[in-house]
């Protein structure tokens, strides 16, 4: 998902997410990439995992894939 992300960020930008010589392209960045916040108060794999899933079918496809992330707009640069 980093490298998904951080080509996205690049064909935006014209640059990678870079902080002090390395990739600052976390699972928060990629969330807010997508148009989506982390709400959660701890770490929860399971969330993760759908959280990836959303993003990449956001960043790949365009569109949502789970339907409990639907209040959360696709932002119109990820649009297809």
């Amino acid at each position: 998902m980093h490298s998904f992300a951080q080509r996205k960020y690049f064909d935006l930008h014209g640059n990678f997410l870079i902080k002090e010589r390395h990739s600052d392209m976390g699972l928060s960045k990629i969330l807010q990439l997508c148009g989506m916040k982390d709400e959660r108060k701890s770490h929860n794999a399971l969330e993760d995992c759908k959280l990836t899933g959303e993003c990449f079918s956001r960043i790949v496809y365009g569109k949502g894939l789970l339907e409990e992330f639907k209040n959360f707009e696709i932002p119109k640069y990820l649009k297809k």
